[in-house]
């Protein structure tokens, strides 16, 4: 019992040192940590908004990293922000399995709203497939893959937007091949769009 009023001390401590690190973006910043894996070792995750945006309904936070070094990257970012990440945290993964769940973060900061297509003949895909406009012709399950010098992992994401054109509200699609190679000298992060509605007419 004392070991874990201990870990809600400690806790309560970091975020209120977490509040001090967002002084410059918010007035009054509210702020909660979210885990993450350990592997991720040193890096933080968290949500933040002002107190004065309590009332809002939806109240929808920022999401925030944090590196060792304090450093600080607003979510959504780009690939090259996540390799600096990556590679202050001196990031390598142990298996196949830890690769690809470390991918599925890494799409998720990378895309806001990201879906990773995990199993493409589930019934949810097939669902998805169906209602889309999009073609899912090249969208396969993910693969990761062990290397010579590490890990490569490739991921297919679908984002679902809403987009207002001609003060009319309307769905809006992407679908993006994710390439991740995590390697003992380097990390490597490449995105490429498959299909997105706006291709259409």
């Amino acid at each position: 019992m004392e070991r874990e009023e201990e870990r809600k001390l400690r806790n309560k401590e970091a975020v209120m040192d977490a509040g001090k690190l967002f002084k410059k973006e918010y007035k009054n910043p509210i702020v909660e940590e979210r885990e993450l894996p350990a592997y991720l070792s040193g890096l933080r995750y968290f949500s933040v908004y002002d107190k004065s945006q309590a009332a809002e309904d939806p109240l929808i936070p920022s999401l925030w990293l944090v590196t060792p070094s304090n450093k600080k990257y607003r979510i959504p970012i780009s690939a090259g922000q996540m390799i600096e990440i990556l590679t202050e945290i001196a990031y390598r993964p142990s298996s196949e399995l830890e690769a690809l769940d470390a991918t599925r973060h890494i799409a998720e900061w990378l895309f806001a709203g990201a879906n990773i297509v995990d199993d493409i003949n589930s019934e949810k895909w097939k669902s998805v497939i169906k209602s889309s406009r999009l073609d899912f012709g090249s969208v396969k399950n993910p693969v990761a893959s062990r290397r010579q010098n590490g890990f490569k992992v490739v991921v297919h994401v679908y984002l679902p937007q809403i987009e207002v054109f001609r003060m009319k509200i309307r769905p809006w699609e992407v679908l993006h091949e994710l390439s991740c190679d995590f390697n003992e000298d380097s990390n490597r992060i490449e995105s490429r769009e498959i299909d997105a509605s706006y291709r259409r007419k």
